[in-house]
């Protein structure tokens, strides 16, 4: 299975690194990057497990198997957490409740005011 390269050029620009940069990021050679993006070279399994956390994406996402970036949970506050199990659950109950106290409003409660 092969590294997309173009995800790596894009997630690596994004966060504004050179390619030596990321390379000595990730403990590797300074040339090593150029060549992962040139399709000169394919990454270890660690090697792609060492972007991902970098870069804080899914391997799935670095080897095309996924196109959404999915960020680890660890790394979101509390409240962010809750609202992705209530979207994962359907429960939108749970989920107007999330945004009603992040915004201080009245939940939705599906009937009309008069």
């Amino acid at each position: 299975m092969s590294l997309r390269r173009d995800r790596l050029r894009e997630l690596r620009q994004k966060k504004g690194l050179t390619q030596e940069e990321l390379a000595e990021r990730l403990h590797l050679g300074r040339r090593q990057i150029h060549r992962y993006e040139k399709g000169l070279s394919e990454p270890s399994g660690d090697v792609v497990s060492r972007i991902a956390v970098e870069f804080n994406v899914s391997t799935d996402y670095l080897l095309g198997l996924t196109s959404e970036i999915i960020q680890r949970l660890d790394e979101l506050q509390p409240e962010e957490i809750k609202l992705v199990y209530a979207f994962r659950r359907r429960d939108l109950t749970g989920i107007t409740e999330i945004f009603a106290r992040r915004w201080q409003i009245r939940p939705y409660s599906g009937r009309k005011e008069d």
